[in-house]
C-alpha cells in the first residue's frame, strides 16, 4: 500500500480553490442544457489552444486506431474535447441530480443495474461516458451502499470540496491509500465497490495490452475479485444522438482457472478479461473515452512480461 497522499495547504493551492469555487458557482447558475452547450464550446476551444492536449489525444488515438486515416482522428478527438466539456457540466449537475432530471438525459435499464448490484458487487469501470454520474445514480435507490475508490487531489480545499459534492447523492468514497482491510470489511457487507481501474498502473501493476500497446495495469480490482465472493461487473457510459448518457453494464468473465491453486495466474487471466471489455467499448465508443490521460505512460522494460 502506497504512503499517503498530501493535501498542500499552501496559499498557491487556496487561490487555486478559490478560483475553483468560483468557477463552479458561475457554471451552476446556469441551465444545465445552456451550460453544456457553453462548456462544449468551451472543450472545443481548449482543442485549439492548448496544443499539449491537443497533441495527446491525436497520439493516443493514432496508438489506438492506426489503421484510421487522419482525418477521423482529427473528427474524433474535436468531438472527444466537446465531450470533456460536457462532462464538466455532467460533474457540476451531480449536486442537483433528481429523478427528474434522470428521465430527461439518462438511459438506463434500472431493473437490469439494480439486478447486478443488489446483493453487492465489484465495480469495475473504465474513463468512460460519465462514471461520476453511474456512482450517483445507483447510490440514489441504494444510499450507504455505493463506494468508490478514489485517489486524493493534491490541494487539500480542493479535495474536500469535491468529496462533499460527490456525497450528496450518498456516494461514499474509500481512498487508495487507506487499509485493504477497510475494503474488504465493505466486501463482506456486501456493499458494491467501485473501481475505476484504467490508470497508469506505473511500476506496480503488470502490462496489459490495451489497444494492442502495452498499459501498465493496476491488479488491485482482480485481487478483490477473487476474495471478496461478490459478483464482478463492468460498466461503462457513453453519449446517444440526443446527448442523454447511456449506463451500460456486463458481467466479467471469470476465469476457468483454480483461484486457490494458482491465484496470481487466475488475478492476471481476470485482468486480461476486463481490459478486453474496455477495449471493445471504447472502440465502439471512441468520443467518450478519456483520451487526454496518459494510459501508456510507463513503457515495459525489455525483461517484463507483456499480457496480450
Amino acid at each position: 500500500m502506497s504512503a499517503p497522499k498530501k493535501n498542500k495547504k499552501t496559499p498557491l493551492k487556496f487561490i487555486e480553490y478559490v478560483f475553483i469555487r468560483i468557477f463552479y458557482f458561475c457554471l451552476s447558475i446556469i441551465p444545465f442544457r445552456i451550460r453544456a452547450f457553453l462548456t462544449e464550446k468551451l472543450g472545443l476551444l481548449l482543442y485549439y489552444l492548448v496544443s499539449s492536449y491537443r497533441k495527446k489525444v491525436l497520439d493516443n488515438l493514432s496508438y489506438a486506431f492506426p489503421e484510421k486515416p487522419h482525418e477521423w482522428k482529427i473528427k474524433t478527438a474535436k468531438q472527444n474535447f466537446r465531450n470533456l466539456g460536457r462532462f464538466l457540466s455532467e460533474f457540476v449537475q451531480l449536486k442537483y441530480l433528481s429523478n427528474s432530471f434522470y428521465k430527461k438525459w439518462l438511459v438506463v435499464d434500472e431493473e437490469a443495474i439494480k439486478n447486478e448490484i443488489k446483493d453487492g458487487c465489484i465495480a469495475i469501470l473504465g474513463h468512460l461516458g460519465n462514471w461520476e454520474w453511474y456512482g450517483a445514480y445507483t447510490a440514489s435507490f441504494w444510499p450507504d451502499k455505493v463506494y468508490t475508490l478514489a485517489k486524493r487531489q493534491s490541494n487539500y480545499w480542493a479535495d474536500k470540496f469535491i468529496d462533499k459534492i460527490r456525497q450528496v447523492q450518498g456516494l461514499k468514497i474509500i481512498y487508495t491509500n487507506e487499509s485493504p482491510v477497510k475494503i474488504m470489511r465493505k466486501a463482506r457487507a456486501k456493499k458494491v465497490l467501485a473501481f475505476i481501474a484504467d490508470q497508469d498502473a506505473s511500476r506496480k501493476g503488470i502490462y496489459v495490452k490495451f489497444m494492442g500497446q502495452p498499459a501498465a495495469t493496476f491488479m488491485g480490482p482482480a485481487i478483490f475479485a477473487r476474495t471478496a465472493d461478490l459478483p464482478v461487473c463492468f460498466f461503462w457510459s457513453y453519449h446517444d444522438e440526443k446527448k442523454r448518457l447511456v449506463l451500460k453494464s456486463e458481467k466479467v468473465k471469470m476465469p476457468n482457472i483454480d483461484k486457490e491453486k494458482d491465484p496470481h495466474k487466475w488475478e492476471i487471466e481476470f485482468t486480461k478479461n476486463w481490459v478486453r471489455l474496455l477495449e471493445e467499448k471504447a472502440k465502439e465508443n471512441p468520443q467518450d473515452y478519456f483520451w487526454v490521460h496518459s494510459r501508456w505512460k510507463t513503457k515495459p522494460f525489455p525483461e517484463d512480461v507483456v499480457y496480450e
